[in-house]
């Protein structure tokens, strides 16, 4: 859908960041479970705890709005992308 006006590509640019944070928080804890050095899992938990973070932000920016933050899903998965570019060779 193409946006009529600055509020509705707002909403429409904020949909996809929620999408693509959830998407993070998603996938996050198999590459912690996958990771075998114990400096990446910790930089992967705390990345995680972060991300949940601004996952929260959006929400509340997105209840002030009078808005859901469920919108069209963004094109391709970033699990997907991530697991094809560093997955198992």
């Amino acid at each position: 859908m193409k946006p009529n006006s600055l509020q509705q590509l707002y909403v429409e640019q904020l949909r996809d960041l929620s999408d693509g944070e959830q998407q993070i928080i998603k996938a996050l804890p198999e590459m912690i479970e996958a990771a075998t050095s114990s400096g990446l899992k910790q930089a992967l938990t705390e990345h995680l705890d972060v991300t949940k973070v601004r996952a929260t932000r959006l929400e509340n920016i997105f209840t002030t709005l009078g808005e859901k933050p469920k919108g069209e899903k963004c094109g391709s998965s970033l699990p997907g992308r991530v697991y094809s570019q560093f997955g198992p060779q």
